[in-house]
């Protein structure tokens, strides 16, 4: 039995009003979960996360988020995963912060502490908040790109790597720009994702993934994929480029919180879209 595992269980101090997470297998309030100074996931971003919508106590699409965790452990830690049963984890810190009857995202996050240590000595947090629609909070119906006008190519892109500040940047350097998210772009000008989304390009009955050497492999675009597949259309994967997406049907726009959003304009150029096709997509939770 591992220490997370052993600790599940603890409970929350009582009559905080401070936000709770999960700190290496015990709930306590956020103020009081620390990562040491010389944990290498506070000193290189050497670490990652999952980031999961919980509809009224549900975790949505859990076991594809736990089998991309347990993915990058072995990847970026190397060994096994720990063994925690995170669908008690989430539903304890979804509890202890109150979120039950609402929508929550949340976050599970790993660092890999002292790596000369005999035994694995990081951190693992589990925090939650309640979480807005994106669409909602900008009242429109989609989402704007922006392409982002430097390339990159890193292995760590096939992880939710702690190493984020590219997406940040990218991110901030699209809201400067009027839009609301950043199209990423590979070395050679193919497009791979946006700072926060996977992306999915339909062209009458074909669904494109874009083809990148390195690109998170989307949870809620998997699902996106295979709501499409039952609905008659063609998945393939494919390299493509921004002025591809302008001739589109359909710029899809997975993550897990926000589900399937489409995009409306891209550069300041419209781009068009079935409102239909997007209700059909999300009509399943």
């Amino acid at each position: 039995m591992s220490v997370f595992q052993a600790a599940e269980g603890v409970e929350a101090d009582a009559g905080t009003t401070e936000p709770q997470v999960w700190h290496n297998g015990i709930l306590v309030p956020r103020n009081r979960a620390v990562v040491p100074v010389s944990d290498l996931g506070l000193q290189y971003g050497f670490g990652f996360f999952e980031t999961i919508r919980v509809d009224r106590g549900t975790a949505r699409r859990l076991p594809g988020h736990v089998a991309r965790f347990n993915r990058s452990w072995r990847g970026l830690f190397g060994g096994e995963p720990p063994d925690v049963t995170w669908e008690e984890v989430v539903a304890q810190v979804v509890a202890a912060n109150g979120l039950g009857d609402g929508i929550a995202a949340v976050k599970i996050l790993a660092t890999r502490g002292d790596m000369d240590a005999p035994v694995f000595n990081g951190t693992l947090l589990v925090n939650a908040r309640p979480y807005v629609h994106r669409l909602a909070v900008l009242g429109t119906a989609g989402l704007r790109l922006a392409t982002y006008p430097h390339p990159r190519l890193t292995p760590l892109a096939d992880h939710k790597s702690l190493n984020y500040l590219f997406y940040h940047r990218a991110g901030t350097w699209a809201g400067r720009h009027g839009a609301d998210e950043a199209v990423i772009l590979n070395p050679d000008g193919t497009v791979s994702e946006t700072n926060t989304a996977n992306i999915l390009v339909v062209r009458g009955r074909t669904a494109s993934r874009p083809a990148s050497p390195h690109v998170l492999p989307g949870v809620m675009q998997a699902e996106a994929c295979r709501r499409l597949l039952v609905q008659g259309f063609t998945i393939v994967e494919e390299p493509l480029r921004p002025e591809q997406l302008m001739n589109a049907d359909a710029v899809l726009l997975t993550n897990a919180l926000m589900g399937i959003v489409p995009a409306i304009s891209l550069d300041g150029q419209p781009l068009t879209f079935e409102q239909a096709l997007i209700d059909r997509l999300n009509s399943e939770p």
